[in-house]
């Protein structure tokens, strides 16, 4: 059975099924406010099932983004060694990261190499990613976009300066530059349920697995 790990923030925590220390958001008073009713209404852990895998290890930290010096920020060395665990190293890698970055209009780049720019941070990440794990099938992922579960008309993102669109090709030229496969759900338009602009309800972690599996369809996986 394959070892599945992930790499991403708070939309892929959950109270159990982090590192020690990590930040979660799906706590279990959270979990009841998102309509979750265990781990398995996860998009990740559908899109696990999907795959006929298991967990190696839940890398995702609430509140983290790509861009960033230290640790929590996805491409520190923390976070990259932290993918794997004392008995196995991940036959895949699903990411899923880069919301914060857009949410908290991070530069999305620069003249010079920064760690604060979207476009370098990502490409450390995944060049960072490729060198610890050689033998691993990384696939990264492009943001998808939401709407508010009470109030549908508000479609996340809207009112911010940066388009999202700007942070996704970003992810799309990086996975190309660097040989990465790359699951574009954003292509699909396809938005998923949230309470807040950005957290899944289990109805969204549903949508979020249903699109991962439908792009999965398109790539030479098995």
């Amino acid at each position: 059975m394959k070892k599945i790990s992930v790499l991403g923030d708070s939309i892929s925590t959950y109270d159990g099924y982090n590192p020690d220390g990590y930040a979660v958001y799906y706590n279990r008073f959270k979990q009841v406010v998102n309509d979750l009713e265990d781990v398995s209404d996860t998009w990740w852990f559908q899109v696990m099932r999907y795959l006929d895998g298991e967990l190696c290890v839940n890398n995702s930290y609430s509140g983290s983004r790509v861009t960033g010096k230290n640790f929590p920020c996805a491409s520190c060395d923390r976070r990259i060694a932290e993918l794997k665990n004392s008995d196995n190293i991940p036959d895949i890698i699903l990411v899923y990261i880069g919301f914060n970055d857009f949410g908290f209009q991070c530069s999305v780049s620069g003249a010079d190499d920064n760690d604060l720019n979207f476009d370098y941070a990502y490409e450390n990440m995944v060049k960072k990613l490729k060198t610890a794990y050689p033998e691993s099938l990384i696939i990264c992922c492009t943001l998808m976009g939401t709407y508010m579960k009470e109030y549908p008309h508000r479609v996340f993102p809207y009112g911010t300066p940066d388009n999202i669109d700007d942070y996704n090709n970003v992810i799309r030229k990086v996975c190309q530059k660097h040989h990465i496969l790359l699951v574009d759900m954003a292509k699909k338009g396809v938005l998923y349920q949230t309470i807040d602009g950005s957290h899944a309800t289990a109805d969204g972690h549903k949508t979020m697995a249903e699109v991962w599996i439908e792009c999965f369809e398109e790539l030479p996986l098995r």
